[in-house]
């Protein structure tokens, strides 16, 4: 069996640069690729060329965390030169690209048609979305992408941004089969060729967490309502599983600056977290098996008990790691953890 290596890298000093911060993310990054490669050669008799040639190809289940001790945030404002190092640093983590412009290349090619899926979180929720969109429009462009071909939704701070592509209203002929229904998506993605997925972490009042999956799957279909009863897991899981979706979902940059742990999807100030922390991924659900840790973590240190306790198990994390959409068992997914 594989196995995955776990980094966790020292803290670096307040004059440390962004490239130091960078090359350590690069070459840790490298490290866990070219470990796990050597590994599988051995097991499997592979040639030292095919291992090489693998080294250079980011692990499908890694997460990559990147967390600042200073002031990425001043009050309830964020500070962007900072947060823009810390998604560039994930971006670049994730890809094992030492060039910010190589990492998103990865995933976003010039002349795409990209849509930004935000999560949207009410009330008392301090106001990321402005701060984050700039960061990701500006790495957009900067990797040759133009204004005219990214399209954002579920985030209001778009509305002031001049040149977007605009969302259109409506419903797509095409349907996608949900439990046993069939439903409309979103007529915006008809013409879609990447999908950035940009959740927020949150608990979820019937799916227990909010995260990669959920913002990529119930929001898109007409209907989502006739499935929050019981059968809502399912719906979120077979979303996720349609072929027009997961295939156009090529990266997740996770909000996780503030975690709200309980309320959604209205923010109460006493049930957020500042946990100032972005993450990067290519697999919804591995991101999903770790928030979901996370946010019992966070919830049994405030004393609110599990998710279980309350009737909402987020019993779809599990499920979509059995029908194949990624890895939910936290014993196989590469979470490194960088600090700034």
């Amino acid at each position: 069996m594989t196995r995955h290596v776990r980094v966790k890298t020292k803290k670096l000093s307040t004059t440390a640069s962004r490239q130091e911060l960078l090359r350590r993310v690069f070459l840790t990054a490298a490290a866990c690729v070219t470990g796990v490669v050597l590994a599988a050669s051995i097991l499997g008799g592979r040639s030292a060329s095919a291992a090489s040639s693998a080294a250079t190809r980011p692990i499908s289940h890694s997460v990559i965390e990147i967390r600042t001790c200073r002031t990425v945030i001043d009050g309830v404002r964020i500070r962007t030169p900072r947060l823009r190092e810390m998604v560039d640093g994930c971006v670049q983590g994730l890809s094992g690209e030492s060039d910010p412009v190589a990492a998103w290349r990865q995933y976003v090619r010039p002349g795409q048609k990209v849509l930004l899926k935000f999560s949207h979180i009410g009330g008392e929720y301090p106001p990321a979305d402005p701060a984050m969109l700039k960061v990701l429009l500006d790495a957009l462009q900067a990797a040759g992408c133009k204004l005219g071909d990214i399209t954002v939704v579920d985030c209001p701070a778009a509305q002031m941004v001049e040149g977007l592509r605009r969302a259109p209203a409506g419903w797509s002929s095409k349907r996608i089969r949900v439990c046993d229904s069939s439903e409309q998506i979103r007529q915006y993605l008809d013409d879609i060729d990447v999908i950035v997925n940009i959740p927020t972490l949150s608990d979820h009042s019937l799916a227990g967490l909010s995260g990669a999956l959920i913002n990529v799957s119930l929001p898109l279909i007409r209907k989502p309502a006739r499935y929050f009863d019981s059968r809502i897991h399912r719906a979120i899981v077979d979303i996720g599983s349609d072929a027009q979706l997961s295939a156009k979902t090529k990266l997740t940059i996770v909000n996780a600056l503030w975690v709200l742990v309980d309320g959604a999807p209205v923010a109460k100030a006493e049930n957020l977290v500042c946990s100032r922390s972005v993450w990067a991924a290519t697999d919804m659900v591995a991101v999903d098996a770790l928030a979901l840790r996370w946010l019992e973590r966070f919830r049994r240190l405030r004393g609110l008990g599990g998710l279980a306790d309350s009737g909402r198990a987020a019993r779809y994390v599990a499920l979509a790691g059995r029908r194949g959409l990624g890895q939910a068992d936290l014993r196989r997914i590469v979470k490194r953890k960088h600090e700034i």
